[in-house]
């Protein structure tokens, strides 16, 4: 975190902010995947499986950064 204070509090609240997510993803699966009601445009009648909640913590965290950086790909 001292890497992302060097640069400025705006990249670190930033990193902060972008990691919040998955980190709550993976930490509280069952509680998260747990959380039934109205969404955004339907009703969520049925919990979600923590181990798919904690997966897509880990590929939000891990796994997107990767693929972003692979698609990107080295610019000139």
């Amino acid at each position: 975190m001292w890497f992302a204070l060097e640069k400025s509090w705006t990249f670190a609240l930033t990193v902060a902010s972008g990691v919040i997510l998955p980190l709550a993803l993976i930490g509280f699966p069952k509680f998260l995947g747990g959380i039934t009601g109205w969404g955004s445009r339907a009703r969520v009648d049925q919990p979600s499986p923590p181990t798919l909640v904690a997966g897509m913590g880990w590929f939000f965290l891990l796994g997107l950064p990767v693929l972003v950086f692979f698609l990107v790909g080295k610019r000139p």
